[in-house]
């Protein structure tokens, strides 16, 4: 997280103004921050920012919820409709897990 330039804002305000409202208001007023596009800084950030919201939304859903099984989305075969399943089910059909996250380290590599 200390990667991130919050500009003396909470972590909370930097994740909704500089990602989600960047993201859903594309255009954006001139005070506020726009995306650059294609570029390795820019795509570092978002995919930092994107790993910190699912940390957050599992510890919520561990600890807040007591929810203690994880689901996975898979699919059979490549084109099947994914679906959610534990993971057992996964070992005993074979299943391959859909959408795959890339590594961190491949997303902060120059993609041109």
């Amino acid at each position: 997280m200390n990667r991130l330039d919050l500009k003396g804002r909470s972590l909370g305000h930097y994740l909704y103004d500089d990602c989600r409202n960047a993201i859903a208001h594309i255009r954006r007023k001139p005070t506020k921050t726009r995306l650059q596009f294609d570029t390795l800084e820019e795509d570092t950030r978002l995919a930092i920012s994107t790993r910190i919201i699912e940390e957050f939304a599992k510890l919520y859903i561990k600890d807040e919820l007591n929810l203690k099984n994880s689901l996975f989305l898979v699919r059979q075969k490549n084109r099947n409709f994914p679906f959610y399943t534990d993971e057992e089910y996964i070992k005993s059909h074979f299943c391959k897990i859909a959408y795959q996250r890339p590594p961190l380290h491949k997303i902060m590599k120059r993609r041109f």
